[in-house]
C-alpha cells in the first residue's frame, strides 16, 4: 500500500486532487481515484486539530494516542501522520488498478494460484486439493454486495472453493464501561445493507463457546439491517467476547460477514467466611481471645476493596490452591453480659467492586461461654459448642466435613 501526506493551500484542494493520479513503476499498478479522509489545521500549541471526512473515522488505537478525540475530531502532534478511515472497511488509502485485469486484488489472486498450482506439480506426481490462507486488507470502500459478486467470479476463475471472512461490514456497539453486576445491558449488530441471512450471536468465554438465544435472560431481536442482544440480568457468565456473525453461501464461496468485541462485568465474589477458633473456649468471664476471622474467594483479575468493622487489624492477603484469603485479628470477649463493640463476636468482611457495588458476609463466632456445654477437643476436630456443627474443609480436595457436637 502507498501512503502520502499532502501539505497545500486550503483553496487548492479541488484543483489538485483531481490530478492525483500517478503510475508507480515498481509494482506496475495504477493509482487514481484519490481522495481526501482527513482535514488539519495547525494549533500555536505544536499539536495539530484534525477532522474526518464524511464517511470516515479516527480508529480506537488513534483516539487513545489524541487528545479530546472522538470518532470525527482530534488533536495530534503536529507531526503525526495518522489519517481517519473508512466507517465500514477500517482502512483508506487509495483505489489500485492493475492494466488489463479488473482488479489488482483478482490479478494478485490468480497469479499467486497458478504460482503454486505450478510448484506443487513439479514437486509431486499428482497433485489433488490445493488449500492456501491469505489476507487481504480492501483500503478502498466496498459494498458487502459488490464483495460478494466479485468473490463468486473469483472462485470461477480460480475453480475452487473459497471461504472469505469480513470484518468492518458488520459492526458491533457494546458499552466500553464495566457493567455493573445484575443490571441489564445491549450489544446492537449493524450492517450497511440488508443481507438474506440471519444472523448468528455466540459468546466466547473461558469454558468454552455458546449460542445465544431468546430465553429468561436473554432476548434477540432482528430488525432491518440491525440484530440486537438484550441481557436483562449480567453476572459472570455474560462476561465474554460476544460475537455477530452472517453467513452467505452461494456455489463455491463462502463469506462470514463478522464483528466481536468483549463486554466486562462488574462482578461479585461468592465469600465463604470462617474463624480460627471456630468455637473459643473461655475458662473466665475475663477471658480474650484473639480469633482469625477469613474470608475467602475464587481467584480472580476482577480487583475488589476489602473492608472490615472497627477495631480489627487486617493481615497480609494469601493464596490457597485456587483461592484468595483475606483474613484479619479480631478480639473476642469472654464476659457474656457485657460484650461491646470491640470484642464483639459480630464479624463481617465487605468486598466492593469497580462499579461501587458491595457485597457482604458476616458471621457470628460461637464462643464457650463460662458454664456452658460443649464436646472436648478430639484429634483434628476442635473444642465444638452444644448444638453447633463443626467443619473441616477436605485436603486437597473440594468440599468439607461436618460433626455435630450434640451433648
Amino acid at each position: 500500500m502507498y501512503y502520502a501526506k499532502l501539505i497545500i493551500d486550503r483553496s487548492a484542494i479541488k484543483n489538485i486532487s483531481s490530478k492525483l493520479n500517478f503510475y508507480v513503476t515498481d509494482n506496475k499498478v495504477n493509482i487514481e481515484n484519490v481522495k481526501m479522509t482527513t482535514k488539519c489545521e495547525n494549533n500555536s500549541n505544536g499539536n495539530k486539530t484534525c477532522e474526518c471526512e464524511p464517511g470516515h473515522k479516527w480508529s480506537d488505537d488513534v483516539r487513545l494516542q489524541g487528545v479530546d478525540c472522538n470518532e470525527k475530531n482530534c488533536t495530534l502532534s503536529a507531526v503525526s501522520n495518522s489519517t481517519c478511515t473508512l466507517n465500514t472497511t477500517g482502512m483508506w488509502t487509495f483505489t489500485l488498478r492493475s492494466e488489463g485485469h479488473s482488479t489488482w486484488a483478482e490479478l494478485a489472486i490468480i497469479r499467486a494460484h497458478k504460482v503454486i498450482s505450478v510448484v506443487m506439480a513439479n514437486c509431486y506426481d499428482s497433485v489433488g486439493s490445493i488449500i492456501v490462507d491469505f489476507t487481504m486488507k480492501i483500503v478502498s470502500d466496498v459494498s458487502s454486495g459488490e464483495l460478494f459478486n466479485k468473490s463468486t467470479n473469483l472462485t470461477k476463475t480460480l475453480e475452487g472453493k473459497m471461504t472469505l471472512e469480513t470484518k468492518g461490514i458488520v459492526n458491533l456497539e457494546i458499552t466500553k464501561k464495566s457493567v455493573p453486576y445484575d443490571n441489564s445491558t445491549a450489544v446492537t449488530c449493524k450492517t450497511e445493507r440488508e443481507l438474506k441471512v440471519q444472523p448468528q450471536w455466540n459468546l466466547k468465554r473461558e469454558d468454552g463457546e455458546f449460542l445465544i438465544t431468546n430465553g429468561s435472560i436473554s432476548t434477540v431481536e432482528i430488525k432491518q439491517k440491525e440484530s440486537k442482544v438484550t441481557i436483562l440480568s449480567v453476572n459472570e457468565l455474560w462476561q465474554g467476547e460476544y460475537i455477530c456473525l452472517f453467513v452467505e453461501n452461494e456455489g463455491q464461496i463462502t463469506i462470514n460477514h463478522k464483528a466481536n468485541d468483549t463486554l466486562d462485568v462488574c462482578l461479585k465474589p461468592k465469600i465463604d467466611i470462617s474463624a480460627d477458633p471456630a468455637f473459643p473456649l473461655c475458662k473466665t468471664d475475663s477471658s480474650v481471645f484473639i480469633v482469625i476471622v477469613k474470608c475467602e474467594i475464587k481467584n480472580t483479575t476482577e480487583k475488589y476493596n476489602v473492608s472490615w468493622p472497627d477495631g480489627v487489624t487486617t493481615r497480609p492477603l494469601t493464596t490457597d490452591n485456587d483461592k484468595l484469603v483475606y483474613s484479619a485479628q479480631k478480639v473476642v470477649g469472654c464476659d457474656k453480659k457485657n460484650v461491646n463493640s470491640s470484642d464483639s463476636p459480630e464479624v463481617y468482611c465487605d468486598f466492593t467492586n469497580e462499579c461501587n457495588q458491595r457485597q457482604r458476609e458476616s458471621m457470628t463466632v460461637n464462643v464457650i461461654y463460662p458454664g456452658e456445654k460443649y464436646c472436648s477437643a478430639e484429634g483434628e476436630w476442635g473444642n465444638t459448642k452444644a448444638g453447633f456443627p463443626a467443619v473441616i474443609k477436605c485436603k486437597d480436595k473440594a468440599g468439607t466435613r461436618e460433626r455435630t457436637c450434640s451433648h
